[in-house]
């Protein structure tokens, strides 16, 4: 995916969400225990100022909480408006391939691209589900946060190892992935192999359950269902 289109998902998805989001302020957010829509709003809206702030100085380290702006009560529609703008700008005016500070990845503005990209496509569904409200996740950007999640994310460090090997495959696509424990860490793969269970599922089932954003019920499961939980609980 290039630059210009992972732009074009945040601005459309962050805007969908803050719209969603702003209809019932107080809604809560199943996915997020504690959570109202509001509380969303500014969540989602530090993370995108935060991540405009290192692409902007092309940061060489992380930059300080304290330099992130805030949102005061009452004010997070405004916020939330002006965090995705700002996180949209710094976006379109960077080169992908510039070096900046960031927790995992290349390291480069490209890793934002895409995680911003993702993380607003999980939260706009978080402020649908908030709402009552259901709309398409495209198969080729789920797939694309599955890889994201199981390649990028989860290697650089989990909560708990699981105790098994599990096999992800996208029905609706070429997708294909293997996840094995290894030495207190996880190991990712490309490719169809045997393992302790397997998943068959839709790509935008595979990544709304990966993120705990709907249930295994409904999933093609092969194997030990145990493990599957397993890897299932590690974005939490």
């Amino acid at each position: 995916m290039d630059s210009q289109y992972r732009v074009a998902r945040v601005r459309q998805d962050g805007a969908r969400l803050i719209d969603v989001a702003s209809s019932n302020l107080s809604a809560p957010v199943p996915a997020c225990p504690g959570w109202d829509s509001a509380k969303l709003m500014v969540h989602t809206g530090r993370v995108w100022h935060s991540v405009a702030l290192h692409v902007e100085r092309l940061a060489t380290e992380m930059v300080p909480r304290s330099e992130v702006p805030v949102s005061e009560e009452g004010a997070e529609v405004d916020y939330a408006q002006g965090a995705l703008s700002h996180v949209v700008e710094a976006l379109e005016a960077a080169d992908p391939d510039a070096s900046v500070w960031a927790w995992a990845g290349d390291g480069t503005v490209g890793f934002y691209l895409r995680r911003m990209h993702q993380e607003t496509l999980i939260h706009r569904i978080d402020a649908e589900q908030a709402a009552g409200v259901v709309s398409e996740v495209d198969a080729g950007d789920a797939a694309d946060g599955v890889d994201e999640l199981l390649r990028v994310l989860l290697p650089v460090g989990v909560p708990a190892v699981p105790s098994g090997s599990i096999h992800l495959h996208q029905t609706d696509g070429p997708g294909e992935w293997m996840m094995e424990p290894a030495d207190g860490h996880v190991v990712a793969g490309l490719g169809h192999a045997k393992a302790d269970v397997a998943i068959r599922a839709t790509a935008a089932d595979l990544l709304l359950t990966l993120w705990q954003r709907r249930p295994l019920v409904g999933l093609e499961i092969f194997g030990d269902r145990s493990i599957a939980e397993e890897w299932m609980a590690l974005s939490a």
